[in-house]
C-alpha cells in the first residue's frame, strides 16, 4: 500500500531572475506596495494557501498560488519566498501534479542552497519534501537516497538525538515499510518515539504520530495485540489535545477500523470507519480527500462481505468527492476505479482492491 498524503501539492514558472540578482538589485514592484506591505500581503495570502490546503480545497488553493507569484517574486524576504513556494509545491503534489510540484521544488532549493549553503537543515527540509515526491511517483530509490542525505546534513547540524533528525528517521522508515523491511522500518520507528519522546514529553502529538506509524508496522506483520495497543495509545493522546470530535482524530478511527478488517471484525471495523466519516465529512464537508478515502475503505469492506450493492454506492460517492477536490488525473482516482472495476468484474478481478492508509501527515 503506498501512502497519499496527507500526504498533501504544485509549481508554476517562478523567478526568472537568480537569487544574486535579487539579492543586489530588487525587482521592479508590480503591484506599487511598499516592500513592508508586500511582505505582509504575502504572509497573509500564504495563510489563505494553507487554510484551503488544509479544507481539501484544492483547486481553490491553485488560483490563490497563482496569484501569489508575481508578489512573492517581488518581496527580499527570501525565507519567506522559499516558504511559499514550498507551500504551492505541496498543492500541486497532492494534486497529482508532479511535472509543476518539481519545478517549484528545484526552485526553493535553490534558493536556501544559495542563502545558507549545501548543509543546512533548511535544505534538508527540501529535500525531505522532494523525497516524498519521488515516493509518490513510485520512485523508492530515489527517495531514499534523498532521505539519507537529508539525514546526513540533520545529524552534522543539528545533532543525532535532536528532534527534526527524528523526521529524517520517520521517512526512512516509512520507506523501509513500503518495502516491506519491517524490521528496519521498526527500529527506525523505534528511534523516532525515543527521541520525541525524550525531547516533547509523552503526551506530545508527535509522540502519537510515532505511536500510530509503529501500529502500522505491526499491523503489517499481524502483531495485531501491539498494534491496538499502539494505536490506542495515540489515540488517548490525540484526544486528550484535540477532544472526542476533532478531525486528526478520525485518522486514528480509520486505522483501527483497517485492523479490525485485517482481523476479520467487520462489524467493528464498519462502526469505526463510520465514525471517520462522520467526523470529517462535518469538519471538511463531502468533498475532502480524506472522505473520499474512507468511503473507498467502506466500501472495500462491504465488497468482501458481499454487500455489493452497497459498495457500489460508496464507490461513488468516493469517485464524486475524489474528482471534485483531487481531479480526474490523480492516481487516487486511477486506483478508485480499479476497485469499481473488480466489483463489476466479480469472478476473478484482474485487479486487485487496495485500501487507502491515511496517515495525517506522518
Amino acid at each position: 500500500m503506498r501512502d497519499l498524503k496527507i500526504s498533501v501539492l504544485v509549481l508554476l514558472s517562478f523567478f526568472a531572475l537568480s537569487l544574486q540578482a535579487h539579492a543586489n538589485t530588487l525587482p521592479e514592484n508590480p503591484s506599487g506596495l511598499p516592500e513592508d506591505l508586500q511582505v505582509l500581503q504575502v504572509y497573509l495570502e500564504r495563510q489563505k494557501l494553507q487554510r484551503f490546503y488544509q479544507e481539501g480545497k484544492y483547486d481553490e488553493a491553485i488560483m490563490v498560488a497563482e496569484n501569489m507569484v508575481p508578489m512573492a517574486e517581488d518581496i527580499s524576504d527570501f525565507a519567506l519566498a522559499a516558504d511559499t513556494l514550498e507551500d504551492i509545491a505541496k498543492i500541486y503534489q497532492v494534486k497529482g501534479l508532479y511535472d509543476q510540484a518539481w519545478i517549484f521544488y528545484k526552485k526553493v532549493l535553490e534558493i536556501r542552497k544559495l542563502r545558507t549553503g549545501e548543509n543546512d537543515p533548511d535544505v534538508a527540509q527540501v529535500l525531505s519534501s522532494m523525497a516524498l515526491l519521488y515516493q509518490s511517483q513510485g520512485d523508492d530509490s530515489r527517495a531514499m537516497a534523498l532521505n539519507q542525505k537529508a539525514w546526513t546534513i540533520r545529524k552534522r547540524t543539528l545533532g543525532e538525538r535532536h528532534p527534526e533528525t527524528a523526521i529524517s528517521l520517520n521517512n526512512i522508515a516509512r520507506l523501509y515499510r513500503i518495502q516491506n523491511k519491517y524490521q528496519e522500518a521498526e527500529q527506525f520507528y523505534g528511534q523516532v518515539l525515543e527521541i520525541w519522546t525524550e525531547h516533547y514529553g509523552p503526551g506530545h502529538l508527535l509522540v502519537a504520530k510515532a505511536m500510530n506509524n509503529l501500529a502500522v508496522v505491526y499491523q503489517d506483520q499481524k502483531r495485531y495485540e501491539e498494534a491496538m495497543d499502539y494505536f490506542g495509545k495515540s489515540l488517548a493522546i490525540q484526544k486528550k489535545i484535540y477532544g472526542e470530535n476533532h478531525p486528526a482524530v478520525a485518522v486514528l478511527l480509520n486505522n483501527l477500523a483497517n485492523l479490525y478488517k485485517d482481523q476479520g471484525q467487520f462489524e467493528s471495523a464498519e462502526k469505526f470507519y463510520r465514525q471517520a466519516d462522520s467526523l470529517w465529512t462535518h469538519a471538511l464537508g463531502e468533498n475532502h480527500p480524506y472522505v473520499a478515502q474512507v468511503r473507498n475503505n467502506l466500501a472495500l469492506l462491504y465488497q468482501e462481505q458481499g454487500r455489493l450493492e452497497e459498495a457500489q454506492a460508496l464507490y461513488g460517492e468516493a469517485l464524486a468527492a475524489a474528482q471534485q477536490s483531487m481531479g480526474e488525473d490523480h492516481p487516487f482516482m486511477q486506483q478508485l476505479l480499479a476497485n469499481l472495476a473488480s466489483l463489476k468484474a466479480l469472478a476473478g478481478p484482474a485487479v486487485k482492491p487496495s485500501r487507502r492508509d491515511v496517515y495525517g501527515g506522518s
